[in-house]
């Protein structure tokens, strides 16, 4: 089975659990923290190698996380562990995101920029890309990138659109039709 198969089919079954149980906020805040822990290459390695067995490694997760998420998120990481799951961990905390901004109706959006832009400009932009959705009812997560090499303007990479409204394309754009003709 598929690496993004297994995340997918675990974090929708703690999904449902948190759900069910009234902490799924709360869930998420963990999952996000033990996708930061993940990132270090020590607890990788740890997650990873094959030579240490699973109470171990269970240990190692109960000393690091017990104390620090809520219980059901620590049943979910021993479950993982004996099941020999834990180094698709990673994957699972993204697949629980995505889940809960699923369910939540909640779109990230990344907005990349050549300078910093002020709440207002981009309440604007939110705004126009809201009345192109038509969905009322979503929420837009924005994660603001400065990129100078774009120049001016913008670009919005949403789920898999992109809208590239960068003085670069412009000028990109217009050098090729220069070219073509």
């Amino acid at each position: 089975m598929s690496t993004s198969r297994i995340a997918n089919r675990y974090s929708k079954a703690l999904r449902e659990l948190a759900v069910e149980k009234g902490v799924g906020d709360e869930v998420l805040a963990d999952m996000q923290y033990i996708g930061e822990v993940a990132k270090e290459q020590e607890f990788k390695a740890l997650l990873n190698s094959p030579i240490i067995d699973k109470r171990k490694k269970n240990s190692a997760l109960l000393a690091v996380f017990e104390s620090k998420v809520n219980p059901l998120t620590m049943q979910f990481l021993t479950w993982v562990t004996k099941r020999g799951r834990e180094s698709v961990l990673s994957d699972m905390v993204r697949a629980y995101e995505d889940q809960y901004n699923a369910d939540k109706k909640i779109t990230k959006v990344h907005l990349t920029t050549a300078v910093e832009l002020d709440d207002d400009s981009v309440e604007k932009i939110i705004g126009k890309l809201k009345a192109h959705m038509g969905d009322k009812d979503r929420t837009y997560e924005i994660i603001k990138h400065l990129d100078p090499q774009i120049l001016g303007g913008f670009v919005l990479k949403y789920g898999d659109q992109l809208y590239d409204a960068s003085l670069k394309n412009t000028l990109d754009e217009m050098r090729k039709a220069l070219k073509d003709n």
